[in-house]
């Protein structure tokens, strides 16, 4: 038998109990579970791509939708747009009434006289001898196809009339007329005639030629 000494058996001892706690040491970091790091948060943005509207494709028409959408599309291409009509200002312009009768130049003067009235001014009377200076010049104007209102010697209706002896104030022609309500529509509607048919005078005289008329006032 070997024979041991306390001082072997003491570091025999140690050696034993370091080598244990060595052992069980490694076991325990063995047994130890490693934590998995956490998956780090990403905020998730979800980003919608917008959608076209829905159109009024023909590939979501039934034939017969088709038929119609293009039926549409060409009334619309070969249909023109309708021109307006063109508006003549007739704001002065007075319906002829019934009332008014008689001859052209009979005719006239009352409904001169009416369109007086219903813008609040005196009657006009009719004066022969206005009448005869009208007409002479409208007999010269359809003579000498000439509408104007100076004649050929160089006179307006206020030579003519110093020359007939008389005083006129006024004086109105037309051309192309084809009625009594016509010509006076003719005036109403241009605003230089139309204030000579609304001055405060007292007497009218009309001469009427082949569609060419002629109107003195004083």
């Amino acid at each position: 038998m070997r024979h041991f000494s306390k001082k072997s058996l003491f570091l025999k001892a140690t050696f034993a109990f370091i080598s244990l706690g060595i052992f069980f040491v490694a076991l325990a970091i063995m047994r130890t579970e490693v934590p998995i790091p956490p998956t780090p948060l990403v905020e998730s943005v979800t980003t919608e791509i917008a959608k076209p509207a829905l159109l009024a494709s023909e590939d979501l028409l039934t034939p017969q939708d088709k038929l119609s959408t293009q039926s549409t599309k060409t009334t619309k291409q070969t249909t023109p747009a309708p021109k307006p009509s063109p508006q003549i200002k007739t704001q002065n312009v007075i319906e002829p009434t019934k009332s008014c009768g008689g001859n052209f130049t009979q005719e006239f003067l009352c409904l001169l006289n009416e369109y007086r009235v219903s813008k609040g001014i005196a009657r006009l009377s009719y004066a022969n001898d206005l009448a005869n200076v009208a007409q002479d010049y409208s007999d010269w104007m359809s003579a000498s196809t000439t509408f104007s209102h100076i004649d050929t010697n160089g006179n307006n209706f206020v030579g003519r009339c110093s020359v007939a002896g008389i005083t006129c104030y006024a004086e109105n022609l037309a051309i192309g007329f084809t009625s009594a309500s016509n010509l006076l529509n003719m005036w109403q509607v241009s605003p230089s005639h139309d204030e000579n048919l609304l001055r405060n005078l007292s007497s009218v005289g009309l001469g009427i030629k082949n569609g060419y008329a002629t109107l003195l006032m004083r």
